[in-house]
């Protein structure tokens, strides 16, 4: 029976091959997934980020980003428009 090209399942149990059609355990398969959606979710963080950044009041901005884990310093603030590619520790 076939799920999917990397995904098989035969009365010996299941198989996962990588893109190249290489088999990997079920720990790399899961190991794979995780980094996958991870990635996911911090590309989600990066498209609000970046909505927040059209806000046009400084304080709501900067609220957000130090919410999402910027160190924005007394006095500074970002304009507009602004995009960030890894927000921890910026700024």
């Amino acid at each position: 029976m076939l799920y999917s090209e990397n995904i098989k399942i035969s009365n010996k149990g299941i198989v996962f091959s990588d893109k190249h059609g290489s088999k990997i355990s079920i720990k790399e398969a899961f190991r794979r997934a995780f980094i996958r959606f991870y990635n996911w979710g911090l590309d989600f963080k990066l498209m609000l980020l970046r909505w927040v950044g059209n806000i046009p009041f400084y304080f709501i901005r900067n609220t957000f980003y130090r919410l999402a884990g910027l160190k924005i310093g007394k006095g500074s603030t970002i304009h507009m428009g602004a995009n960030f590619f890894q927000p921890k520790n910026q700024c």
